[in-house]
């Protein structure tokens, strides 16, 4: 009980730097870096909690396809449905872990997220994609996310967009990593925070999940070796 508690703890410690609209920027490596560190049960052999985090990738594949509005209906014609096929082909995450090294203990997981604003806003349709690097240690579980990419998107004819301004005075490329977004006078505006706020929150969620298997596959890899 006392090792679920710690775990409880550190993990509201670590995600409350992340509920903000701030991005948490790393300024020795140059990027936006999400880090966590997941104390685990002393008497759970780190090989033994690394296959259950495999399983646990393969099992719950849905967790990394994200979005912020479930709801969300594109506005696509009959004219662009062959693209917007081709959107969904490749943003498509049927298999999020693509590695796997035994011998270091770590894992990597694609994450995919479609973000969308409303009708009015400059960002209407958006596909975010980064890495959850998972390393499992003696005493903890490591968890890391950098190079976070995006890709905006035209809502009606699913093609690449710039993002501007109304006056398309001020822009951004249309894709880049996050760090691109950062740098822009658009940064400040009330579109961009949001998204910042939406992807803060919902990595806290993903690692908020990722913490509580530690609990739960510690619980079920000790019933199997029992």
């Amino acid at each position: 009980m006392q090792n679920i508690w710690l775990i409880i703890v550190v993990v509201c410690w670590n995600t409350a730097a992340f509920a903000q609209n701030a991005l948490p920027f790393d300024s020795l490596k140059g990027k936006v870096s999400y880090i966590m560190d997941i104390p685990t049960q002393d008497n759970l052999k780190p090989e033994n909690l690394f296959e259950a985090y495999k399983q646990w990738f393969d099992k719950e594949a849905g967790l990394f396809t994200r979005v912020n509005n479930p709801e969300y209906k594109c506005y696509s014609s009959q004219a662009c449905l062959e693209r917007k096929k081709e959107v969904d082909r490749i943003f498509a995450n049927p298999i999020p872990l693509q590695s796997i090294d035994p011998m270091s203990k770590r894992m990597a997981t694609r994450v995919v997220v479609r973000y969308t604003g409303d009708k009015e806003a400059l960002l209407k349709l958006m596909y975010l994609e980064y890495y959850l690097v998972l390393t499992v240690q003696e005493k903890s579980i490591h968890a890391e996310i950098t190079d976070i990419h995006y890709n905006h998107l035209h809502s009606k004819k699913y093609t690449l967009q710039r993002i501007g301004n109304w006056t398309n005075t001020i822009s951004a490329e249309s894709t880049n990593e996050i760090e691109h977004l950062m740098r822009q006078e658009l940064a400040e505006l009330s579109d961009f925070q949001r998204l910042f706020k939406f992807l803060n929150e919902d990595i806290s969620l993903l690692y908020a999940q990722v913490s509580d298997f530690a609990t739960k596959g510690a619980k079920q890899q000790q019933s199997v070796n029992q």
